[in-house]
């Protein structure tokens, strides 16, 4: 992604990370820091937005399976309630060909 741009490491701990990407006399630093959100306002705007958009998607989300299945349980989507989830709705997951690996994501 950063093929064209010098790296130069500045700090890397288990709990934060620093960069600096320079090309053509523009330099861009790049942080990756545990609980960042207690360290910089910006990020703890995009943090909250990000959390109040998955809550929306998942509201949807869930009202989509449960107009097919009406007295589906709905799921926050977190792992131990997210395999109860895709056992629910294993069945009609199969009649529409809809796999695993389309709704659960691997990193």
């Amino acid at each position: 992604m950063f093929e064209d741009w010098s790296l130069e490491i500045l700090l890397e701990t288990e709990p934060r990370s620093e960069y600096r990407l320079t090309r053509a006399g523009a330099s861009v630093k790049i942080i990756f820091a545990e609980k960042a959100e207690t360290q910089c306002l910006s990020t703890a705007a995009a943090s909250m937005l990000c959390k109040y958009l998955r809550e929306g998607l998942m509201r949807r989300f869930n009202a989509y399976w449960q107009r097919m299945m009406p007295d589906l349980q709905p799921t926050a989507g977190y792992h131990p309630d997210g395999v109860r989830f895709l056992k629910d709705i294993a069945s009609k997951r199969a009649e529409m060909g809809i796999k695993d690996e389309m709704l659960v994501r691997s990193r």
